[in-house]
């Protein structure tokens, strides 16, 4: 598994769902900007970074993770990083999302 390192992370003050934006380097290479913690219905989750669609007004995945070992350890990377912050929250049991084929005209 390809190491995960926090590079920056961005509290969110206030009530809404959004609590953090976070940067990560995934095997001292790639550095994904953009994550976001969550606080949704079932607890903290990370959310990789999206972009909304001028065709339609969806958010779209910019990242997936198509390995869940991967995905779990940028989970926990981020949230251990979060609390250590002092974000609070109780953490949600998440799998990576499935890949979606691109489809360039949905943007």
């Amino acid at each position: 598994m390809l190491s995960v390192e926090i590079k920056g992370m961005r509290m969110v003050t206030g009530d809404k769902p959004l609590k953090a934006f976070v940067d990560v380097l995934l095997g001292g290479e790639v550095l994904v900007k953009g994550l976001r913690v969550v606080n949704g219905q079932k607890g903290l989750f990370v959310s990789m970074p999206q972009m909304k669609s001028n065709k339609d007004g969806k958010w779209y995945s910019i990242v997936q993770v198509a390995d869940n070992d991967l995905f779990r350890g940028i989970q926990d990377e981020v949230l251990n990083e979060y609390e250590t912050k002092g974000g609070a929250g109780s953490r949600q049991e998440q799998e990576a999302p499935e890949v979606a084929p691109d489809n360039p005209e949905d943007f």
